[in-house]
C-alpha cells in the first residue's frame, strides 16, 4: 500500500514516532518503579507518550491541517519545557535531551 504522506507530512510523523519512542524507552526503563513510586509522573509519561503517537498519525493522515499544528505545537512546548525544568532541577539533562529537539523540531514543522 503506498502512501499519500506529503514530504512534510512524512517528516512530522517520522518526528512524532521518534518522540513515542523516547517516550516509550524511558517507561519501559523504568517500569519496576516509576508506576509505584511516582504514579503522576507515569501518568504524565504516558500522556506525553499519546500525544507523540496522535501527531504522528494526524501527520500521516492530514498534515497541514489545524489539528495536526496544535498537536505540534503542544508536543513541542511540553518538551522543551520539560527540559527547561530538568535543566533547573540539575537532573537528567541528558535523558531529557532528545526530547527537547524533538520537540524543537515539531515547533518548526508546525509553522508550515
Amino acid at each position: 500500500m503506498r502512501s499519500h504522506t506529503s514530504g512534510h507530512g512524512a517528516r512530522l510523523a517520522l518526528v512524532g514516532w521518534l518522540g513515542a519512542v523516547d517516550i516509550a524507552h524511558f517507561v519501559w526503563s523504568r517500569r519496576n518503579s516509576l508506576f509505584r513510586q511516582s504514579p503522576g509522573r507515569a501518568l504524565g509519561s504516558i500522556a506525553g507518550l499519546a500525544m507523540w503517537l496522535a501527531l504522528s498519525g494526524a501527520a500521516n493522515t492530514a498534515p497541514r491541517t489545524a489539528l495536526t499544528r496544535r498537536l505540534a505545537r503542544a508536543c513541542g512546548a511540553g518538551n522543551i519545557a520539560l527540559y527547561l525544568v530538568h535543566l533547573r532541577v540539575g537532573k537528567g539533562r541528558l535523558r531529557a535531551l532528545p526530547g527537547a529537539v524533538l520537540g524543537a523540531a515539531a515547533l518548526l514543522s508546525s509553522r508550515n
